[in-house]
């Protein structure tokens, strides 16, 4: 059995440096240089195309990952990436409707086939270059999508083209248009174009009836896959946040308390599909990412204990499960004569994340390792989310660090308490500064505020601005605890300091991320 070697659990900048570089190795030469799909290590090592995904999905989420690690974190990012996926989304837009289409064969000469499961990727990466460049090409797609889906869909009747028609596919409400909110939401955010908001508020009023009130999971509503499921969620949060809406919000909290769980664990891994006959560990990352930035919404509106649970599932699963170690396979590297395609598809796989255990690349009784490349640019945006939220700053509030990681910023920098059981800050300026308490801390909080010259409130320690000295040195020791994975065939015991992992217990699973719990 192989445990893998990871870096250091709060190297964030890397694992999305790392995660860009993939998404810039993974396109197809003899595909006209469009992105590939799928990608497996084992028992194959394959890079492949699909009839429903490669063209409408891909370049999308990919440029929605690649332009927020420039914007959000500044990365650099090969511009030359950002061209091809930029070109394979606008393929995917030049079909006889306005909507993101794939082919039907890779052989294809241009895209016919609708998903509407796809609207959410392609309104992401139509999104990303209007960002990133104020694209004109970009926003005459998006107005023009927009307007062919206010006169083809609403949210009494549906579709209003029959489902017969060759290659139009609405898919399931959820899983289907539901997704699309979210990237409404920014691209009304970013241009202030109403019909967007319009859109996703039509949109919204037909969704929010698979979240109910008191957070049920309604099965039948919500369908099978679960990422579709938390993208949704994920998207009410965003038109929530955008439009003030607190009603929507506390909906969403809901079902975050309770449905939420019915497909979630406590370190933030989730099923990849609600069928029965789906493995039980087999998870999805971006799924993860989804359930992340619900809960920055959450922590940053209602109560700031769901940054904690923001922080657990970077911790304890995004960032562990991100493929750097490929020493388990086998071939000679790209970089020699005539490469197996074993060692050619490890080495452009790095940085990638698929459809891993809480514990593992390869679920257990599931002897396959799959890192879908859609997967990478989701869970690369929600970092960049993370990293945007997890320290903020305003004229008037000051600093207020709400997530304990390792971070350096032009304004401040953060050593977090996970190597030296300390919390060190440093302000590049002066300003009042506020620390979220975590909620593993075990002490009274106020009771230490009174120790280091702080003031406990309202679940934050809090140093006000008349402070001279720009640094602040907290003891924060990390208590040791263990949870229970509650999966459907088995539970999976956790020890835990703090928000990070230290050791879970595998079931004789092969490339694990950390050392084996003994039981």
């Amino acid at each position: 059995m192989t445990q893998l070697r990871n870096v250091n659990d709060t190297d964030l900048r890397s694992a999305v440096e790392l995660g860009c570089h993939t998404m810039t190795r993974g396109f197809n030469r003899h595909d006209a240089d469009r992105p590939y799909f799928s990608a497996c290590i084992r028992p194959t090592a394959c890079l492949g195309w699909s009839n429903y995904f490669s063209d409408a999905h891909v370049p999308g989420r990919h440029l929605n990952a690649l332009v927020a690690a420039r914007e959000v974190m500044n990365v650099d990012v090969d511009e030359e990436a950002i061209n091809k996926h930029a070109d394979a989304l606008f393929f995917s837009f030049s079909g006889e409707i306005p909507l993101p289409l794939n082919r039907a064969s890779i052989s294809a000469s241009s895209p016919s086939e609708f998903l509407a499961h796809n609207l959410r990727e392609g309104f992401h990466g139509l999104n990303a270059l209007i960002w990133a460049s104020e694209n004109s090409q970009a926003f005459d797609l998006a107005r023009q999508a927009i307007t062919f889906l206010q006169g083809n869909w609403n949210s009494h009747d549906g579709w209003q083209i029959p489902e017969s028609n060759s290659g139009f596919n609405p898919d399931h409400h959820v899983s289907g248009i539901g997704r699309a909110i979210g990237p409404l939401v920014k691209i009304y955010n970013n241009t202030q174009y109403e019909p967007a908001l319009t859109l996703a508020l039509d949109i919204a009023e037909a969704a929010t009836g698979a979240f109910p009130a008191d957070g049920r999971f309604l099965a039948d509503r919500l369908g099978h896959h679960v990422h579709s499921i938390t993208s949704t969620l994920s998207s009410l949060a965003q038109l929530a946040e955008t439009t003030n809406d607190t009603d929507l919000l506390r909906r969403v909290e809901a079902f975050y308390n309770h449905g939420l769980w019915e497909i979630r664990d406590e370190v933030g891994w989730a099923i990849e599909s609600t069928l029965p006959t789906a493995n039980p560990d087999r998870g999805e990352v971006n799924t993860s990412g989804d359930i992340l930035e619900t809960a920055l919404i959450l922590g940053a509106h209602l109560d700031a204990a769901y940054f904690g649970d923001a922080e657990r599932i970077l911790r304890c699963h995004i960032l562990p499960s991100q493929l750097r170690d490929i020493s388990f396979t086998h071939g000679p590297s790209s970089g020699e004569s005539n490469p197996s395609p074993q060692g050619f598809v490890s080495e452009r796989l790095i940085g990638a994340w698929g459809f891993p255990a809480p514990y593992g690349h390869e679920p257990k009784d599931l002897p396959s390792v799959r890192f879908n490349l859609d997967i990478v640019g989701g869970t690369v945006g929600s970092l960049c989310e993370f990293y945007r939220r997890a320290v903020t700053y305003d004229p008037v509030a000051g600093f207020r660090v709400h997530c304990l990681l390792d971070l350096k910023k032009p304004t401040l920098q953060v050593q977090s308490p996970y190597k030296l059981d300390r919390l060190s800050i440093h302000l590049h300026e002066p300003g009042p500064l506020a620390i979220r308490v975590p909620n593993w801390f075990e002490d009274d909080p106020a009771t230490l505020a009174e120790g280091n010259n702080l003031r406990y409130e309202d679940g934050y320690w809090h140093r006000d601005q008349s402070a001279t000295v720009q640094s602040l040195d907290l003891p924060l020791a990390l208590p040791r605890h263990s949870v229970v994975l509650r999966h459907r065939t088995r539970d999976i015991q956790v020890n835990m300091t703090g928000d990070s992992v230290v050791s879970m217990e595998n079931h004789g699973a092969d490339l694990t991320f950390f050392d084996n719990l003994d039981t």
